[in-house]
């Protein structure tokens, strides 16, 4: 109510003193040149005149400054109405309240923002619940490790287990797969960051491709995979080498928990357009949701182990300005198509 009233005061202060300047100039000019007449006899009658035109602006003056003043108090409330409205929507999403419902908004600036503290309401109600099922299924990752090594453990304090190196090594293995969950966490919270940039540069990929699929060579041979690797080595991108060899190693690990004994990855890379297009095809078995092995501690099998490990892949790409999906193929597993940009934009 208070900017109302500024607002009414400072258009009628500005409105009215226009007017008495203007008035001012009528008066003067009109008794200039009432003056000029031969009015050596009418000297009453002058006197009547000035009299007659002081009073005619003092009244109209009057009316004018009543009439200014209600105008410019209705403008104020006019232009601060919207205001007050869009004031009121704030303190509710401040206050947790979601899909607040909006007047109708004038087609303005003040219309625009109204428009976009909407769609601020609708993102944060999609990130409140992308966290509440965030926060809830962390739990679930948390808790299941967690009750595992306590089972073990009481049953080493309890004397029901004797303490041996494999039991050890169960233990140990659950420790990991925690500090695995929360290394994941921290890097996805980095990547999220809005200050989070990739250094790229046009590259040969056949190298990066090759150089990553050797660290999974002893796990294929132990597990008697073939790992198949097909890229011609004139073939570049504009990537970041270390981010690719994070977006590969996930992928990569990703086909091998899935793919059995005797099983096949395949990797191999072409020219798409001005797009680099890598893909990692498998058998292991594929997915009945391949849509959704992007979301958060979703599997990409029913045997799978879930984390984070796509959804940073994805984010990773998305970084590099392309794109990532997965879809089941003919060869009876998963296949990672990424496209990534061949030179800079």
């Amino acid at each position: 109510m208070k900017l109302v009233v500024k607002i009414t005061i400072l258009l009628t202060l500005f409105t009215f003193s226009t007017l008495i300047i203007s008035m001012y100039i009528l008066l003067h000019k009109a008794h200039k040149h009432f003056q000029m007449l031969d009015s050596s006899q009418n000297d009453a009658l002058l006197a009547h005149f000035d009299m007659a035109l002081r009073e005619t602006a003092s009244w109209t003056l009057l009316i004018l400054f009543v009439v200014i003043s209600i105008a410019s108090f209705l403008l104020a409330r006019m232009i601060i109405k919207p205001m007050h409205i869009l004031q009121a929507f704030a303190l509710k999403l401040v206050k947790g309240e979601r899909y607040v419902s909006l007047p109708s908004m004038p087609n303005d600036a003040i219309g625009q923002l109204g428009c976009s503290l909407q769609t601020l309401d609708k993102t944060l109600a999609q990130y409140e619940q992308s966290r509440n099922e965030m926060t809830q299924n962390l739990a679930h990752e948390i808790r299941n490790p967690l009750a595992t090594l306590k089972s073990q453990l009481s049953a080493f304090e309890d004397g029901l287990w004797e303490v041996t190196p494999a039991r050890l090594s169960n233990c140990t293995a659950e420790l990991d797969r925690l500090i695995g969950l929360v290394a994941e966490l921290d890097q996805l919270n980095v990547i999220n960051d809005p200050k989070f940039t990739i250094e790229r540069k046009n590259q040969f990929i056949a190298p990066i491709i090759e150089k990553t699929a050797m660290l999974y060579a002893p796990i294929c041979l132990s597990k008697k995979m073939e790992l198949a690797i097909d890229v011609a080595p004139h073939l570049k991108g504009f990537v970041d080498e270390k981010r690719l060899t994070q977006i590969l190693q996930n992928i990569f690990e990703n086909a091998i928990h899935a793919v059995e004994s005797d099983g096949r990855i395949q990797c191999y890379a072409k020219e798409n357009g001005q797009s680099l297009c890598i893909i990692i095809a498998d058998t292991g078995g594929g997915s009945p949701t391949p849509e959704k092995l992007f979301t958060r501690y979703v599997s990409s099998t029913s045997s799978s182990n879930k984390g984070l490990g796509l959804t940073i892949t994805k984010a990773l790409v998305e970084a590099h300005q392309g794109t990532i999906m997965m879809k089941n193929n003919d060869i009876g597993g998963m296949t990672c198509q990424i496209d990534l940009p061949r030179h800079s934009s």
